[in-house]
């Protein structure tokens, strides 16, 4: 074994074990994320992830530069056009304060108009308003107004999306008329259902409705309720069948507890009696209704004004009465306290509901999903930004299944503006959504990938231009995902005749061979695969066509032929090796002598020299190597010499005087104190080293450390001494807990800022480290490297973690809890860029292993048919000596 050789096996072992070690102890981080070295269907399977909704990115609606709130959406089937509206409150609040309500209209293929400014209510903020478009098109915003003494209901309505008429008074009484809300029937009539007190100081419903075509209001007005005791501060709510049966809902504490109460109205009869339909241990407020027409279901929504925050749901079938309605399940257990939420169901069985979230400090819109055959909803999906404080969420759906979203969010410091996004379900997750499948591609909505080309859809669509009904767009016979994986143009066709590597095989034949088209040789036999194809008809993929354990290369190299397997017991030289025992020993098969120093190559072999060493050969009687012969025998007996002496001198030194017995025992101990002394030093230069290592981690973070939890530095200053009478103790600022908030919130910001980098990191080693041909042509001590930084990154993230994370949230783990989940959430990306990273580096290091067993394995045979050879040509010379002796006898 040379040195080189010896320093290629230290190498390996101490990398394999380097890695194997990293692997063990982050075994419980590992996922298969697999290795991708060559073009394979599997490389480009793709999850499908639970149905969601695609939503655009969100469009400012208002800009008063006002604090906006209490938003509505509306949809105008006849125009296809969304109107958003919204309350501007005047703050601080005085006595001349004027509130406005603002409208807007818009969708989502053309631009939004300007705010219109509908009406102001002046010194005190209306207690409710609910926008509502009649048969003609016109938009009612009827609205509670305090006046004189008491509030009334008024109405502005707003023609042709932008002209606003004169306000008109619906209900003028005694009472308090408040908490209007208002729908627009199938019968081309505005509904109106609202609380009044004139006739019961604890309050009852009444209803009205609007006639368009003679635009008038229904008399008289009809009582719903008699002695009941509606919640005031609760708006009831309202929804319409599709057999034009008009469904109320409201909160009532005519028992002594506060419970939810149902009544509905067939078209031409009266209201039924109302009836309970919860009984429970909370206190039920601000109902939300929306009837779903593909389950023939009533969907409710409302928060429990109670201790807790939480959102319930339940459902029954149109008319169904107490008992009948579904047990009411939490869909949240964050709700931002006194917040608004809505629900809606489309056209087409999917059900959606918004809500505003509270957690910590921060105020975040999220949807939920429910597709009407479904028993759970899905989870939560953000709206808003996680950046700033959002509240008010508003939801509506068109006839094409698109969602509109609007919401108020905090635009500066002082003002919130109101927000648009929409969205449609995208059921198979592909990137597009069911709408624009079925209506403008022709895709699949439930197939992420309609073509079946590896390629989702949505990819196709949006990212390669593709088409998504085709697996080869330009026709090329090459499919689109075999072009984007190799970077071609899936678009165009003139590609299929380029050879991108130069190994004489175009794109299109590469493809059809099954060979790499960016790699000349995709077997890595030494022969490209042009040569292998055109030239050898070997296999381009296949390091040994024959499967006669002689490489292609070798047999094209000494002219072998690499399709007959027979060839490796031929003697192409006559040395006595064949071909098989010549390509083990690496040995020329068409020179008995390879080396050139007089010993054929089989003699070598035999007498245990080198056949490949002109400098090594035997001595077998044939006057070679004499000369050495005569090197060698002085120089062992130069050496038995040197033996011979030292063992003289260690004889006598045993026969010394005994009075030197003491200074041999002090010798020994001087040697006893130097090594003593010499591992103490070791020791100290280890902790010494093992300090700085510390120090400059402290170092490296310390800008993710607060002020406030930086200990201060001890000072070399004296202080001058002050008279008694002057010192004073300085008074202790005790910080308040926002502000402790705020500050743990800045650092945390921080820290998440540098797990992102540490993240951006770990990725940018995945796609420019980890790709096949970096990991197959990199060396040992390269692939070592990337095991080594990437395992460096992970650390100082983890360690951001654990010193500065988890001390910062202790205490305050409510407060952080979104701070605290996205921080989790980078570092289990850290984690799997890792994991994927290590398990591509373990995988080529198993591979180089076995490169290496099966070079070990070939020598073990080269031995072994050099010696079945050998065993063969005895056999033959002892069936030959009984012929030679009976010829003697002739």
């Amino acid at each position: 074994m040379s040195q080189k050789t010896r320093v290629n096996y230290i190498v390996g072992f101490l990398s394999i074990t380097f890695i194997i070690s990293f692997l063990v102890i982050n075994q419980n981080n590992v996922t298969n994320n697999g290795n991708i070295l060559k073009v394979d269907q599997s490389d480009f399977q793709f999850n499908i992830l639970p149905e969601t909704i695609l939503l655009e990115e969100s469009l400012k609606i208002s800009s008063t530069g006002l604090n906006s709130t209490h938003t509505r959406i509306l949809y105008n089937p006849t125009s296809q056009r969304v109107g958003v509206s919204w309350v501007d409150l005047f703050q601080p609040y005085t006595p001349a304060a004027i509130s406005s309500i603002k409208f807007a209209i818009g969708n989502s293929s053309t631009s939004w108009g300007s705010t219109v400014d509908v009406a102001s209510v002046t010194d005190t903020m209306l207690m409710g308003y609910n926008p509502t478009q009649d048969k003609n098109g016109t938009s009612h915003f009827i609205f509670d107004e305090f006046s004189v003494d008491n509030y009334d209901i008024n109405d502005v309505p707003v023609e042709n999306e932008v002209s606003v008429t004169s306000k008109e008074s619906v209900v003028t009484n005694s009472g308090n008329s408040t908490c209007p809300v208002t729908i627009f029937g199938l019968n081309g009539l505005v509904h109106l259902v609202w609380i009044d007190t004139t006739d019961n100081p604890n309050g009852d419903l009444y209803y009205r409705y609007y006639n368009a075509t003679d635009d008038s209001w229904s008399t008289p007005t009809t009582r719903i309720t008699n002695g009941a005791e509606v919640l005031t501060d609760s708006p009831p709510a309202l929804a319409f069948d599709e057999n034009n049966t008009l469904h109320l809902i409201w909160v009532d504490k005519r028992t002594g507890d506060q419970e939810i109460y149902y009544s509905y109205l067939d078209e031409g009869s009266a209201w039924t009696s109302e009836e309970k339909i919860t009984t429970v241990a909370y206190a039920p407020i601000n109902p939300r209704l929306t009837f779903d027409n593909s389950s023939k279901k009533l969907l409710l929504l409302f928060r429990d004004n109670g201790t807790s925050t939480n959102l319930y749901y339940t459902n029954a079938q149109a008319k169904q009465g107490a008992g009948l309605w579904s047990s009411p399940v939490v869909i949240n257990s964050y709700l931002a306290p006194n917040s608004d939420y809505d629900i809606c169901a489309d056209t087409l069985g999917n059900n959606v509901l918004v809500f505003e979230q509270h957690a910590s400090s921060r105020y975040t819109i999220y949807l939920r999903h429910k597709n009407t055959n479904a028993t759970n909803w899905g989870g939560n999906q953000r709206i808003s930004s996680l950046d700033k404080p959002a509240h008010d969420p508003s939801v509506t759906a068109d006839l094409n299944g698109v969602f509109y979203f609007a919401y108020a969010e905090e635009y500066q410091s002082a003002t919130t503006e109101v927000y648009l996004t929409y969205g449609s379900l995208d059921s198979d997750n592909d990137g597009l959504s069911d709408y624009d499948e079925i209506n403008i591609y022709g895709t699949d909505p439930l197939d992420a990938d309609s073509d079946d080309d590896l390629l989702p859809d949505g990819a196709e669509v949006n990212i390669y231009l593709t088409n998504p009904l085709s697996s080869d767009s330009d026709s090329d016979l090459m499919p689109d995902f075999y072009e984007v994986d190799y970077n071609f143009d899936p678009n165009n066709a003139t590609d299929a005749s380029l050879d991108y590597d130069n190994d004489d095989l175009t794109n299109l034949e590469e493809y059809l061979e099954g060979t790499s088209p960016i790699n000349t040789d995709s077997d890595g036999d030494s022969l490209s695969d042009g040569s292998e194809v055109n030239d050898y008809n070997t296999n381009p993929l296949d390091i040994d066509t024959d499967a006669d354990d002689l490489p292609d290369n070798y047999e094209v190299q000494w002219g072998l032929d690499p399709l007959t397997w027979d060839d490796i017991s031929v003697d192409p030289d006559g040395d006595g090796l064949a071909t098989e025992s010549e390509f083990y020993l690496g040995t020329d098969p068409t020179n008995a002598d390879t080396d050139g120093d007089g010993a054929s190559d089989f003699d070598e072999y035999r007498y245990g020299t080198d056949p490949l060493d002109p400098e090594d050969y035997p001595d077998i009687g044939n006057g070679i190597g004499d000369y050495q012969d005569l090197l060698i025998g002085l120089g062992v007996g130069f050496g038995t010499l040197v033996l011979f002496l030292g063992f003289s001198i260690l004889i006598a030194r045993q026969f010394r005087p005994k009075d030197r017995s003491k200074r041999r025992a002090l010798e020994r101990d001087e040697k006893e104190f130097f090594t003593a002394q010499t591992e103490k030093g070791r020791k100290m230069t280890y902790e010494i080293e093992e300090k700085e290592a510390i120090k400059a981690i402290l170092e490296k973070r310390k800008d993710l450390l607060t002020t406030t939890e930086i200990l201060s530095e001890p000072t070399d200053a004296i202080e001058e001494e002050l008279p008694v009478e002057t010192k004073a103790l300085p008074e202790e600022v005790v910080p308040t807990f926002n502000e402790i908030i705020k500050s743990k919130k800045e650092t945390m910001k921080e820290a998440i800022v540098a797990l992102k980098n540490y993240d951006k990191q770990l990725e940018e080693i995945v796609k420019k480290k980890m790709t096949a041909f970096m990991i197959n042509t990199a060396s040992r001590e390269a692939l070592a490297e990337f095991a080594s930084d990437s395992q460096t990154l992970l650390g100082e993230a983890k360690a951001i973690w654990t010193s500065t994370i988890l001390p910062l949230i202790k205490g305050y783990e409510e407060a952080l809890h979104i701070d605290t989940l996205e921080a989790e959430s980078i570092i289990d990306d850290c984690s799997a860029s890792f994991d994927k990273i290590l398990e591509i580096l373990v995988n080529r290091e198993m591979e180089i292993v076995d490169e290496e067993a099966k070079r070990e394995e070939i020598r073990e045979l080269a031995h072994k048919a050099v010696d079945d050879q050998e065993e063969r040509t005895s056999e033959v010379e002892e069936e030959k000596e009984p012929e030679n002796n009976e010829d003697s006898e002739v």
